[in-house]
């Protein structure tokens, strides 16, 4: 199965995997590391009809303990859905933090999510 590193760095089998890295390991050797939060299992998407589903059309549960400095980092790389579940999350909690949640919220905001539309006359050739 393949995980996601959601805290810090994980070692496993001698390599060292950093914040937001993926790798697949059997379950009874990482269930510890699942149990602390480090790691969280990965569901991919089926393929698409162009034959693409990689890491990042992986889908993740969001992790939702990060500090305001975290997320701040989390936001340089995300994206948009990304940072649509992070929202929802956060969101969902008894007590979301208002900081948190205006801070996802500019990002979607000002975020550039659709891609330009353009027509025939739009596009120059040389």
């Amino acid at each position: 199965m393949r995980y996601e590193v959601k805290k810090g760095t994980v070692k496993h089998k001698g390599v060292f995997y950093p914040k937001g890295s993926f790798f697949d390991a059997e379950k009874h050797e990482v269930k510890g590391l699942i149990a602390t939060g480090a790691l969280a299992p990965v569901q991919f998407e089926p393929l698409d009809s162009s034959g693409g589903a990689g890491e990042r059309d992986a889908i993740s549960t969001p992790q939702t303990d990060m500090t305001i400095e975290e997320l701040k980092k989390f936001l340089e790389d995300a994206g948009f859905e990304e940072v649509e579940r992070v929202l929802e999350a956060e969101l969902a909690k008894p007590e979301p933090r208002k900081t948190a949640v205006k801070l996802l919220n500019d990002w979607l905001e000002n975020a550039d999510a659709q891609p330009p539309t353009l027509d025939a006359d739009d596009v120059i050739v040389e």
